[in-house]
């Protein structure tokens, strides 16, 4: 019995984490595309196709992937979806475990 509630209250704090964990993921993607300039369409880009206002926003995260100024963000970014997916991935594993007992 007391197995159980320790389960359960772990699968209650991975749940919670889950869902900070994706929402902070969520932030610094919006924090991504506002620092890089890829929301935001500049005057002379508005007489482009949409093909090449779309090359021009690819490029400008490109730039956010491989530029040294973006380094903080980058591991900002990544951290918080590494820590989305394992979070995810651990409480999927307890409520595997939770079905088995």
């Amino acid at each position: 019995m007391q197995g159980h509630q320790i389960l359960a209250l772990a699968m209650a704090v991975c749940a919670f984490a889950f869902v900070v964990s994706f929402f902070a993921a969520l932030y610094a993607m919006l924090l991504v595309f506002s620092r890089t300039g890829m929301l935001n369409d500049s005057v002379e880009d508005r007489r482009l196709s949409w093909g090449e206002r779309a090359a021009r926003r690819m490029n400008r995260f490109s730039m956010f992937l491989t530029a040294d100024e973006f380094g903080s963000l980058r591991r900002l970014l990544h951290g918080a979806w590494a820590g989305a997916i394992g979070s995810f991935g651990l409480l999927f594993l307890l409520a595997v475990l939770s079905r088995r007992s």
